[in-house]
């Protein structure tokens, strides 16, 4: 094959790809009953198929009850759950931008964030009520939704008929789906953002070097307002159909315990997890054959560890 023609296929495949951005709309297509989601707390799961539709009928809600158009900034302030992973989905359909909170901040910082970010929608869940309503830029959010009225109106969608969603015109591959905000540990935290194409090759070359398949199944027990909750594993998880156990913090006995009960074949984290998981007891006694790979950043992993 010539060098132009190799280009054009490439070309091609590139347009195929790089302007379809709902994922879940794919694999409702390819396999809707297939669990995507577990809240580990509740138990509660959502397939590819009920993420999709959930994400219909709340794109349908936001739009023409609340009047939020492709391009709005929505702001969360929420530990993992299965209301952010519709969240997501109403991302990549719609062309909003999700803007995860911090919720370890003080409202003194969330409050740079909301001003800075100027969110059209705020969602936060009941437990950081007095948090982010202390922040004086609250009032200032046109829209304000509480977690369990979301969580409310996902259920009445599903006892209901789906709503359908669809944009007027696509959005641009390198439209932002994600502002997430550094530390601000040494100045006031930055936004960064975060494209859909940055996160389709992220997920892309993810999936290349750890061989992901739609059979994988890994926990995610990082805070969502961590790059890495969304761009190491789930975003590539959810591009390829795999499951993710959602858990709101991390718990090492809990951790192992899930990991040979659901035979988890990757586990991400930080060296202080891997540490915590080899002291607790369960490790004694813990099956983790089905692990094919440790996926360990943040800082250094010291070479006992790695032993082990």
């Amino acid at each position: 094959m010539c060098i132009k023609q190799q280009k054009r296929n490439f070309k091609k495949i590139k347009e195929n790809t790089m302007t379809h951005f709902d994922w879940f709309k794919k694999w409702n297509v390819y396999n809707p009953d297939k669990v995507a989601f577990k809240e580990y707390e509740s138990q509660h799961e959502l397939t590819y198929g009920q993420v999709n539709n959930l994400a219909n009928a709340t794109s349908a809600y936001f739009f023409e009850e609340l009047g939020l158009k492709m391009g709005d900034r929505v702001a969360v302030l929420s530990e993992n759950n299965l209301e952010y992973m519709v969240l997501f989905s109403v991302a990549q359909k719609s062309g909003i931008t999700l803007v995860p909170l911090n919720y370890r901040l003080t409202s003194r910082e969330l409050d740079f964030m909301l001003t800075d970010s100027d969110p059209a929608l705020v969602i936060w869940e009941d437990q950081f009520a007095e948090k982010i309503k202390n922040a004086p830029q609250f009032e200032k959010v046109t829209h304000k939704l509480e977690m369990d009225k979301l969580s409310n109106l996902l259920k009445d969608f599903e006892n209901g008929e789906y709503a359908s969603f669809s944009l007027t015109e696509p959005f641009d591959e390198d439209h932002p789906i994600f502002l997430i905000y550094t530390s601000g540990t040494t100045a006031f935290p930055k936004g960064a953002m975060y494209t859909h194409k940055m996160l389709f090759w992220n997920s892309l070359n993810t999936e290349i070097r750890l061989d992901i398949t739609s059979s994988d199944r890994a926990i995610n027990c990082a805070p969502p307002f961590h790059t890495g909750s969304w761009n190491v594993l789930l975003a590539t998880f959810v591009l390829h159909g795999a499951y993710t156990l959602l858990m709101r913090n991390f718990d090492a006995d809990a951790v192992l315990e899930q990991m040979e009960k659901d035979e988890h074949t990757i586990f991400w984290g930080v060296p202080t997890m891997l540490k915590m998981m080899e002291t607790s007891e369960k490790f004694r006694t813990v099956n983790l054959e089905r692990i094919r790979y440790f996926v360990i950043g943040g800082e250094a992993m010291p070479i006992p560890l790695i032993k082990t």
